[in-house]
């Protein structure tokens, strides 16, 4: 599965990748979903920066699940890893954006879909601001070839809220992304040198910074760098 659901604020592509995510997990019980948002799902790691032990990816039999792609720091380096790593081994992916132009054709072809969903029965809520799902929501989604943008067919999710509570953890609270932080993360999800330098490039496009941080990394988690 490697699909690309775009789509406004709102539209429901959070909502489709969590069900999605739902349904990889039913079919593959032992792999690994990486995701930068929080998903009460078994064997998920939350990566809220896009940050990604790469050497371990290159082994396959993982999903990559980036919500708002865009937003993850040098999105040129991480979309040329992601082309790669699904192209040469059994890694699935889900994207979300919310701009066909978003994403670089590279990785658009890549994909099986291009997944617009749109979620119908939402309430306004006034403390929030914003409009909510509620019980009776469904969300319908179209799919289209990536390559020609001919449509596919259709499909409808009955009760929407209902099928993804509990999947989704909502009280997240988002980190900085101030250095101190950004260090901690890209050492958390780093095995190796190979993965630092992977995480500080998909972060950074400087290349004096980089080396820094690499450097710095290196020396935290007591990793030979030259």
């Amino acid at each position: 599965m490697k699909c690309l659901i775009l789509g406004n604020t709102g539209k429901g592509k959070t909502a489709l990748a969590i069900f999605l995510c739902r349904l990889y997990r039913e079919n593959n019980p032992k792999n690994i979903i990486y995701s930068n948002f929080n998903l009460n799902i078994s064997l998920t790691v939350y990566t809220e920066f896009g940050f990604i032990p790469s050497s371990t990816i290159f082994k396959g039999n993982s999903l990559i699940v980036f919500d708002d792609i865009v937003n993850l720091g040098n999105i040129k380096g991480l979309i040329t890893y992601l082309a790669v790593v699904c192209r040469k081994t059994n890694t699935d992916m889900i994207l979300t954006a919310q701009d066909y132009v978003d994403i670089p054709r590279k990785l658009r072809d890549l994909c099986h879909y291009q997944i617009e969903p749109h979620i119908t029965n939402l309430e306004y809520s006034n403390v929030l601001n914003c409009f909510r799902m509620t019980k009776e929501s469904e969300l319908i989604y179209e799919l289209y070839n990536p390559k020609t943008l001919d449509y596919i067919n259709s499909h409808t999710i009955s009760d929407i809220l209902i099928a993804i509570k509990g999947y989704y953890n909502t009280n997240e609270i988002p980190k900085r992304p101030i250095e101190r932080i950004i260090k901690k993360e890209i050492a958390k999800y780093s095995k190796n040198l190979d993965d630092i330098e992977f995480n500080v490039s998909i972060w950074s496009n400087d290349k004096r910074d980089q080396k820094r941080l690499i450097r710095e990394i290196c020396i935290e988690k007591n990793i030979n760098f030259k």
